[in-house]
């Protein structure tokens, strides 16, 4: 009864209500992303299946939802990948809990450090982060589910720009879905797109790294609020191949 209580609120997110980033600047709960195309880069790793561990599917089709819609980090974009031995991608990711705080609403959540470490094929980006790249991020609350620890742990899924936890999550209802893909929000009159869950990198269950505010508890995802980093780690994650490990305080 807990496990499922937990799994159902990690889908709904229902606090996710505000922009992450609004016009005035503030930074809150889910992201408006402007989604202008800028220009052809280089090669990266992204996928959309959901494939068993042994079977490897080095791309993301581009028949995949929003597929290269997401705007350019430095010179990279998201694009097919062939080559994992002349194209830059994330061999493993480590998040490492550190400390505990209180968001505004009393909830009692992690946070810490992720590192996305490439697979040294001479290729790895230099700019705008380097390779590897420490970001600060944020995890589960007490209330809604610790993010789960663990060092086995591989990505099995990837979403692009726009993805929505749960099946009509708030703040976004059936009428602000696209008719394609109902778990991806509509694109708005300027070309920004609100959702709660920009760039979903799926490594268990449920459980997700994306874009979201630090000053915020999950429901049992990692919280990255660096865009530019959020896309690198989408743009270059294998599904079946990058590994991911979470740790907190011994």
């Amino acid at each position: 009864m807990k496990t499922a209580k937990r799994q159902k609120n990690r889908a709904s997110h229902p606090h996710l209500s505000k922009p992450f980033f609004s016009k005035s600047g503030e930074r809150s709960f889910f992201s408006k992303i402007d989604t202008s195309q800028q220009g052809r880069a280089t090669s990266l790793l992204v996928q959309q299946k959901q494939v068993p561990i042994d079977q490897i599917q080095p791309y993301r089709e581009k028949e995949g939802f929003n597929f290269g819609r997401g705007t350019a980090v430095g010179t990279y974009v998201e694009e097919t990948f062939n080559d994992p031995k002349t194209q830059p991608w994330i061999s493993k990711i480590e998040i490492v809990f550190k400390t505990k705080t209180v968001d505004a609403k009393g909830n009692e959540y992690w946070k810490g450090d992720l590192t996305a470490n490439y697979h040294p094929n001479g290729n790895e980006p230099t700019a705008p982060l380097g390779a590897p790249f420490t970001i600060p991020i944020s995890g589960g609350g007490k209330d809604q589910g610790w993010t789960d620890k663990g060092d086995k742990f591989v990505v099995r899924r990837i979403e692009g720009v726009g993805y929505n936890s749960g099946k009509y999550s708030e703040p976004f209802g059936p009428g602000e879905r696209e008719s394609g893909n109902w778990k991806y929000s509509k694109p708005k009159p300027d070309g920004t797109i609100d959702a709660n869950m920009h760039y979903a990198v799926f490594y268990n269950g449920g459980e997700a790294i994306h874009a979201g505010g630090l000053d915020v508890s999950s429901h049992g995802c990692v919280h990255v609020d660096n865009m530019e980093a959020m896309k690198l780690i989408n743009y270059h994650s294998v599904i079946g191949r990058t590994k991911v490990s979470v740790k907190y305080p011994s």
